[in-house]
């Protein structure tokens, strides 16, 4: 499997999760469903920009650029999303100033590298501290609840998202061997399946909680 197919399976299956998580709006009014569908919303168009991004050379950093701002939001509204169902804080102006920074690594992050693997290297430990900052938001909703299943499930998996996305700095620094090991291309082209695999868990454990 390439990693093209790979990435249009997650793309797919985030895209599915997004629109399930709209339909659930209807019959359950709270901000952190709200939070949690734009989050989910935001990875949609991420993904898809960066399916695009692979396929049309002379606009590649333009759609690397949304690719990245697109997971920095879903990372952004996750955790506000996760503060207000632990601590009932509705997010404020200073949450959404975050944005900006966001925003300005977005745009500039696709000049720093002409080889995407690169610049992934610096998304996924981005994206590591944000569900990382997720997960620790989230505490006092399992300290208070004695950890729901569906919090325990949403836990998990940002705890694994976690790890996974850390993992990434290692693996891509070793494509080109440099921490004197080599990794075998074939493991890298399945990383958007391992990530599609923990979001579906993190998008369960949201439903389950609410």
């Amino acid at each position: 499997m390439s990693a093209n197919v790979g990435l249009a399976i997650q793309c797919v299956g985030i895209v599915l999760l997004a629109l399930l998580s709209l339909s659930m709006r209807g019959s359950i009014k709270s901000p952190s469903l709200t939070c949690w569908t734009s989050a989910w919303i935001a990875l949609s168009l991420a993904l898809v920009s960066l399916f695009a991004g692979f396929h049309l050379a002379p606009e590649q950093k333009l759609f690397y650029s949304i690719y990245f701002f697109g997971e920095y939001a879903f990372g952004l509204m996750f955790i506000s999303g996760c503060r207000y169902h632990a601590t009932g804080v509705r997010p404020t102006r200073r949450c959404a100033s975050m944005l900006i920074p966001a925003a300005l690594l977005a745009v500039a992050l696709p000049y720093l590298s002409a080889d995407f693997n690169d610049l992934f290297t610096v998304q996924a430990a981005v994206m590591a501290v944000l569900f990382a900052t997720s997960f620790i938001v989230l505490r006092p909703a399992l300290r208070r609840t004695k950890g729901s299943l569906g919090l325990r499930v949403m836990a998990a998996a940002l705890i694994l998202l976690t790890i996974d996305f850390l993992h990434y700095v290692p693996v891509f620094g070793a494509r080109k061997g440099l921490w004197g090991i080599i990794v075998p291309l074939s493991y890298l082209q399945y990383t958007s399946i391992f990530d599609l695999t923990l979001e579906i868990l993190l998008g369960f454990g949201t439903m389950m909680v609410l």
